[in-house]
């Protein structure tokens, strides 16, 4: 979680973010720019626990759901807690190549690296040369997993890792060096991108600057998560903004622009705009725009004071000029949204943050049945890790029952000293198991559910000159 802290340093931070963000690689390496998901994109994420249980696809989903919503894109979460890439090669089977992606993403780094050989109490005895050859296996194998992508036919798209944070002021153990070596992991990622004449999302680089600048005013203040390791939803937020930025995804939920004395519609990108009325107190029109506004969870709103999300992904524009001066009520549907002078009509006003509009609440609508299907997702993640922790699809003869896993599961909480995260999610595998088909039957329905409560619909605009 980002520090409270961080909010004040919204207008530095943003405002420096535009020059640090225009350098993002969002290319080939033949020089092609990377382009948003298309209609009937299988999109599927493969990586660690990052991945597994963060939210930074759910985000992107989220984006392209309610910013193309006559696209129909669907995303699969395939990551596992504690992966890397060596791991990740015998599950593609099962857990990627099963959804017939049409492209995959792959962000590994985390685990290859190796954090125990920088923590502060390793032995220093041949460190140097275990480092060198977890960033060797960690080459050997992705090339090896986007290899075996290649081969199945889908579209490729690396991520470099997220940063560790080894230099916020934090009580959670610390690994000097491990971010360094993390930057050679990026640098591997872009040789690997090379060879495969696939594109690169930069998440480390970014992620390392803007972290240092958080630092610059609060030591403890984060992007990462309390553990130096993972970033919580404003983090997230930031990836996911980042990886928009470099698929060139487009900013403009609706931009629409009205002389009023004229009585025209100068402009109506992404919105068509009927039955405009003027007269000498105000106007009044249909508007019907092809988005809603992107919904912010609000786990995820410190991430707004650290990049431009909302400038530059989450654009509604209402630009009205030629008003007589004043100020003006303008109301969506019959419900007041704000009162604005007529003077920053003319220069625009954004909506998208507005909470008070009809859009904006149909939004809050969808974010509601898309917590809904994350949750989802996370109890079907559970079977997935939990079933390859023991081994399932991996022992040709294994029951399919359940029972087997059932008594496997049961026989790793009885061992001594077996507890944390990893007994948790064997503890929750146990009351979801039995209840698998339901779960993915509810999914199915989520899915659907949400697609069509992102559909936008008309809305009547009326903009009265106060007396």
């Amino acid at each position: 979680m980002v520090q409270r802290s961080a909010i004040a340093l919204r207008s530095a931070l943003v405002a420096g973010a535009g020059f640090l963000f225009a350098m993002l690689p969002s290319v080939r390496a033949d020089g092609e720019e990377l382009q948003p998901f298309r209609d009937g994109e299988r999109w599927v994420a493969l990586g660690d626990s990052i991945t597994h249980t963060g939210s930074y696809r759910r985000f992107v989903a989220l984006y392209y759901a309610t910013r193309f919503p006559e696209r129909r894109i669907l995303s699969f979460n395939a990551g596992i807690a504690g992966d890397t890439a060596e791991r990740s090669l015998p599950r593609l089977g099962i857990d990627v190549f099963p959804h017939k992606p049409t492209v995959t993403t792959v962000m590994f780094g985390m685990n290859d690296v190796g954090r125990y050989l920088y923590e502060t109490n390793a032995q220093p005895d041949g460190q140097e040369e275990k480092r060198q050859a977890r960033l060797d296996a960690y080459r050997n194998h992705l090339r090896k997993v986007a290899s075996a992508l290649r081969e199945s036919g889908t579209e490729i798209i690396l991520l470099t890792p997220t940063p560790f944070d080894d230099t916020v002021a934090a009580s959670a153990p610390n690994a000097p060096g491990c971010n360094a070596a993390l930057a050679r992991c990026a640098e591997i990622v872009r040789e690997t991108a090379r060879e495969f004449d696939a594109p690169v999302i930069d998440l480390h680089a970014p992620m390392t600057t803007l972290n240092q600048d958080l630092q610059k005013a609060d030591p403890s203040a984060s992007l990462i998560g309390s553990d130096r390791i993972h970033p919580g939803d404003p983090g997230h937020l930031v990836m996911a903004y980042l990886f928009l930025k470099a698929q060139n995804a487009p900013g403009v939920i609706s931009d629409v622009h009205i002389d009023a004395e004229a009585g025209k519609v100068l402009k109506a990108e992404n919105a068509g705009v009927t039955g405009l009325v003027t007269d000498g107190n105000g106007i009044s029109f249909d508007m019907a725009a092809k988005a809603l506004p992107f919904p912010v969870p609000a786990s995820a709103e410190q991430a707004l004071a650290i990049v431009p999300f909302t400038a530059e992904l989450n654009r509604e524009i209402l630009q009205v000029s030629g008003l007589m001066p004043g100020r003006y009520t303008l109301t969506i549907d019959g419900t007041e949204v704000g009162i604005f002078e007529s003077m920053a009509l003319a220069e625009g006003v954004p909506l998208a943050e507005n909470a008070r509009t009809p859009q904006h609440r149909q939004a809050m609508e969808v974010l509601a049945l898309d917590t809904r299907r994350f949750e989802l997702e996370k109890n079907l993640r559970v079977l997935v890790y939990v079933e390859g922790m023991l081994g399932h699809r991996m022992v040709p003869d294994a029951p399919s029952d359940g029972f087997y896993f059932d008594a496997a599961a049961r026989e790793l909480l009885a061992r001594p000293g077996f507890g944390g995260w990893v007994a948790d999610q064997v503890r929750n595998y146990l009351t979801l198991k039995p209840r698998e088909a339901e779960l993915r039957k509810e999914l199915a329905n989520s899915e659907d559910a949400f697609r069509r409560a992102a559909l936008p619909v008309s809305h009547r605009y009326i903009l009265a000159r106060q007396p």
